[in-house]
């Protein structure tokens, strides 16, 4: 007689979902636990010079590597049903920004937006480019600054405003779907590389809510990284310091495509260049399996 059970699910890969809770973040023993990300130890992460530019050209092919063969085919500017895919093409543009590739230097920062909303979700700070030695990826090691209306945030905001421009500040604009993954994202990427425990009162805790919210004017993260650790972020950027105690240090990471899922690799078409190239016209996005093609509610 077996004492286990054999639990059998279908794969869920359907081109069209809509879901936000991608990087879970479950309580567990006191503590939090990452669900689909591994821990990273961004201070024995080597940081990549990104002053040879030639030297670089190997970055967009490995960040292009996010996408599969069928999300590369899907056209820019078509709303893609697939929150995941958006997410992926924000996180695409942003390390061709950090990298220098897509522009002469990088830019100061990234202020994230839904594009229906008026507030301005989250801006973060990219301080390095690192290589994740526990599985040979390209890394951020960035400080985030969630919207939330407190005073101390309003007062430090307002000290470093007028360095804060449209020239050195990218925007990262995102529907209402992508705005809530992101900030799930969020929580995922300070916990991944936190050095810190959380308080007692930590508000994970007091709201019994992770993230503690999707409102896109208060913070998903808790506050109890805050300010820690900030020396790299104020060498790298001084005239920022006031900010340093509203930053919480994050580390954002490209989601890679899955090879036993779907085909991906067929680099012909980006190898050497530095931006994602333009797909082929392709059909209208339908909810659709991304594994067989098949329409939901097809039989079979």
């Amino acid at each position: 007689m077996s004492d286990s059970a054999q639990i059998t699910l279908p794969l869920k890969l359907v081109l069209g979902e809509t879901n936000s809770y991608m990087f879970p973040v479950i309580p567990y023993g006191g503590d939090l636990v990452l669900w689909n990300m591994h821990h990273v130890n961004l201070d024995q992460c080597i940081p990549f010079s990104i002053a040879n530019k030639k030297a670089l050209g190997w970055i967009n092919p490995h960040v292009s590597l996010m996408m599969s063969d069928r999300e590369r085919r899907i056209p820019h500017g078509l709303t893609t049903g697939s929150t995941l895919l958006d997410v992926k093409r924000s996180l695409h543009f942003i390390f061709g920004q950090a990298s220098g590739l897509a522009e002469d230097k990088p830019p100061l920062g990234f202020a994230l937006q839904a594009n229906d909303e008026s507030e301005i979700f989250v801006m973060f700070y990219i301080t390095d480019l690192r290589l994740d030695v526990g599985s040979h990826t390209m890394v951020a090691d960035a400080w985030v600054m969630p919207s939330s209306p407190t005073f101390e945030k309003a007062e430090a905001f307002s000290k470093v405003f007028t360095h804060l421009r449209p020239s050195n500040m990218k925007m990262v604009g995102m529907g209402a779907e992508e705005r809530k993954a992101w900030m799930h994202l969020l929580v995922a990427a300070t916990e991944r590389c936190r050095t810190w425990e959380h308080k007692i009162n930590c508000e994970y805790r007091v709201e019994s809510a992770i993230p503690l919210t999707l409102e896109p004017d208060e913070s998903p993260i808790c506050s109890c990284g805050a300010g820690v650790g900030t020396g790299s972020f104020v060498k790298k950027y001084p005239i920022l310091e006031r900010l340093a105690p509203c930053v919480t240090r994050a580390v954002i990471s490209p989601p890679f495509a899955l090879s036993y899922i779907e085909k991906i690799g067929n680099m012909e078409d980006i190898v050497g260049s530095n931006t994602l190239p333009t797909p082929a016209p392709a059909a209208v996005v339908r909810n659709m399996c991304a594994a067989c093609g098949k329409e939901e509610g097809a039989s079979g």
